[in-house]
């Protein structure tokens, strides 16, 4: 699975449409590639635990209707974003990034190489008409193959992995942990 191509399809679809459904990409060691559109709104407001949260249970489902279990070899998230940025030396002045009226947009393809768990991040920034159509796609040097730390599809491989427990088994797991 390579980024790079991934991050240039993601333009051209979001260019043509105007928007991007959340996906994930799961490339196994056999090269078998499956894509998962998430059918949720993360909306302005979901919480960073709920994103996690959302990324195990499709992890899990994912695994759960694969016989053996499988070896995943990277992910990747293409998704819509907001960006805000704020100096080091000041404190963040809105929760979300949404909440910022200095906001960005921006398209992220976010990959994890699983062995390594290494993360990368390719970011381009859209530029709309004053009606929201989007007229551009501009890259952003500065965070194009940056790497970084992400619970998401960490989460999403944690979901991978708790399906070689049964849903029963898993169940009295969680609530041991939930207390």
């Amino acid at each position: 699975m390579d980024i790079t191509d991934i991050f240039e399809t993601a333009k051209e679809q979001i260019l043509k449409s105007g928007d991007h459904t959340p996906m994930i990409f799961a490339e196994e060691e056999n090269r078998q590639l499956t894509l998962f559109a998430l059918a949720v709104d993360f909306g302005d407001h979901i919480t960073t635990h709920e994103k996690e949260a959302m990324f195990f249970s499709t992890g899990r489902k994912f695994a759960k209707e694969k016989t053996p279990l499988p070896t995943l070899k990277q992910l990747c998230f293409v998704s819509e974003a907001w960006i805000s940025y704020v100096n080091k030396m000041e404190e963040r002045k809105y929760r979300f990034p949404s909440d910022d009226p200095d906001r960005e947009e921006a398209l992220m393809v976010l990959s994890l190489d699983v062995p390594t768990m290494q993360h990368t991040l390719h970011m381009a920034t859209m530029i709309r008409s004053k009606t929201g159509k989007l007229l551009e796609l501009r890259p952003q040097p500065d965070m194009m193959q940056k790497s970084l730390k992400s619970d998401l599809l960490p989460s999403f491989l944690a979901g991978v992995l708790s399906a070689k427990y049964t849903d029963s088994e898993f169940s009295k797991w969680k609530k041991r942990l939930e207390h």
